[in-house]
């Protein structure tokens, strides 16, 4: 399931950078696990999105089943670097720090990852919320899961 989400962050970046409806098209990613896009969470820079939140729809389905027991109530996804302009610059610049240092300390992107899992923590509770991410988008997980042992 958590890479279904990581896809759908994918698409709500490529969409948008295609200027597509990107929700309409990357919510096939999540809709059979019953989640729904809350938020994304976009880089102010160049408007690209690097990461969502996904809320999990505690409702029934169209088959009239109830939310899987045990799934996480929100998760916080982040996509991996796409070489594609206008996101490759930002991305390029995060992966190399990552690669260089073994850290996103200085991203302009991490802060604003740090507030949203906060923030979604605060809302659901730690043992409520999954991080997940795929390639620089796992850097992110790792790196803001460790600021917040910290």
């Amino acid at each position: 399931m958590m890479a279904y989400l990581i896809e759908a962050v994918y698409l709500l970046e490529l969409e948008r950078q295609e200027r597509r409806d990107a929700a309409a098209v990357a919510q096939q990613w999540w809709k059979p696990f019953q989640y729904r896009l809350a938020h994304e969470l976009v880089d102010e820079r160049d408007g690209s999105v690097f990461g969502a939140i996904f809320e999990r729809d505690h409702h029934v389905d169209a088959a009239g089943r109830p939310s899987p027991s045990g799934a996480p109530s929100a998760v916080v996804a982040f996509r991996g670097t796409l070489l594609r302009a206008p996101t490759i610059r930002r991305d390029v610049e995060d992966e190399l720090r990552l690669l260089a240092r073994n850290s996103l300390r200085g991203s302009a992107r991490l802060s604003r990852a740090l507030q949203a899992l906060r923030a979604t923590i605060d809302r659901f509770g730690s043992e409520n919320v999954c991080v997940c991410g795929h390639s620089l988008g796992a850097g992110f997980a790792r790196q803001v899961g460790r600021m917040l042992m910290a």
